[in-house]
């Protein structure tokens, strides 16, 4: 018996011609740390009643947060900004892992600051996607963590200077249709 025998097997549809914007929105990405979520929705599990592919990897309700806390705003610079997803493990054994990078252009006192403290710590990144859903990297089971972090002053008047930023979780981005709640007091 196949856990996957009473699933439909639904027809993928899509407008070939439609206009698809690619990459993040660099207005509004957020975080936030995994240890202060009280309640992390999570998608329909295979099978559930109305289970379709469309609600496999979306969550509609808010993820609810202990009380003054929630999600910090994250300022990227413009067309540096890419969320992907690979199928990784052996065959008979995939997984998912996503991967964030972006790019900050600083690297101030605060910048400096926030790699010091959350270097090491599990998170959830809500990315705008420029067509306008939030996706989520780190769910409830499996939080991201900063995996790279690349600062530089640039060498010259035309260089880039800050901090290129690589964050990876092994969840699918979710879509996430909730509220994104911000902390009470930002500190």
């Amino acid at each position: 018996m196949s856990c996957f025998e009473n699933i439909a097997v639904e027809d993928i549809q899509s407008c070939i011609n439609a206009e698809v914007p690619s990459g993040i929105s660099e207005v509004n990405m957020n975080y936030a740390v995994h240890a202060d979520i009280a309640t992390f929705p999570v998608p329909l599990a295979i099978g559930a009643v109305g289970y379709t592919y469309a609600k496999a990897n979306v969550i509609e309700e808010d993820i609810a947060f202990t009380a003054g806390k929630g999600f910090g705003k994250i300022k990227v610079q413009v067309n540096t900004g890419e969320l992907t997803f690979d199928g990784v493990g052996s065959v008979g054994n995939m997984k998912q892992k996503s991967s964030l990078s972006f790019f900050i252009p600083s690297n101030d006192a605060q910048l400096l600051g926030f790699i010091r403290t959350r270097l090491n710590t599990p998170m959830v990144f809500a990315v705008p996607e420029r067509q306008g859903q939030n996706r989520l990297l780190g769910d409830k089971f499996n939080p991201a963590y900063i995996s790279e972090v690349k600062g530089t002053t640039g060498k010259t008047g035309e260089d880039d200077k800050g901090v290129q930023f690589t964050v990876s979780s092994f969840a699918i981005p979710l879509i996430y249709n909730g509220v994104i709640q911000e902390p009470a007091i930002i500190p």
